[in-house]
């Protein structure tokens, strides 16, 4: 079982907000719509370390096309939530 599925949805989005952040290298202030590669101009070899320290740090499996999917911070969420679902 999953340790993190206790989080809440606003402090789940907290830690991926700041998770962007700091592997993007923007600013943690960004609107969450924002598309992270077109608006945000994170390089497609930052979203490589965003995928590993998603799966590092919450210990769960990333599939390629679900995470290309999830390219702002809301469709982010909504993958991760769905990933740490108990039984997931």
């Amino acid at each position: 079982m999953n340790t993190n599925t206790a989080l809440s949805t606003s402090q789940l989005e907290e830690d991926l907000r700041c998770l962007v952040a700091e592997t993007g290298g923007i600013a943690p202030a960004f609107d969450p719509k924002a598309h992270f590669y077109d608006e945000l101009g994170i390089p497609s070899v930052k979203a490589l370390h965003l995928l590993y320290a998603l799966e590092d740090k919450y210990n769960v499996h990333v599939e390629d096309q679900e995470f290309i999917q999830a390219n702002t911070l809301e469709s982010l969420r909504a993958m991760m939530s769905h990933l740490l679902e108990p039984g997931n």
